[in-house]
């Protein structure tokens, strides 16, 4: 669903959703029981700020701050590589729209410590 060119349908972007479900599920596995640090974040790196997020609309500090973390950084990735529905944005429109989005889809101290390291990482 992610290669197809154009816009998810809403039943499309809901299954797509319930890979953090999936992601939570796999890491919990009792076969690995170290991955279980992981399955939090795996459960809630789509979650908002502002509540706006999924799986569950947490907000704020309501949200594990790894995962927090990981919500960041993977929308910098998701901005600055090719997708088949966008063209990467540069480097400095991506930090541009973090920026902007700090506070409302992404924690603050996140994007705060983010901006202060970004530029250690090499341009796409």
């Amino acid at each position: 669903m992610l290669r197809k060119p154009g816009r998810l349908t809403p039943e499309e972007f809901d299954i797509m959703k319930m890979h953090t479900i999936y992601g939570r599920d796999m890491m919990n596995s009792p076969v690995h029981p170290f991955l279980h640090i992981g399955s939090t974040v795996a459960e809630q790196h789509h979650e908002r700020y502002d509540g706006s997020g999924y799986p569950y609309g947490l907000k704020g500090e309501e949200i594990y701050l790894p995962a927090a973390i990981v919500a960041v950084v993977d929308s910098y990735d998701a901005m600055t590589s090719q997708r088949p529905y966008q063209r990467p944005k540069s480097k400095h429109e991506a930090i541009e729209e973090i920026r902007a989005l700090r506070g409302k889809l992404y924690d603050p101290r996140v994007v705060d410590a983010f901006l202060k390291v970004v530029d250690t990482f090499e341009d796409t």
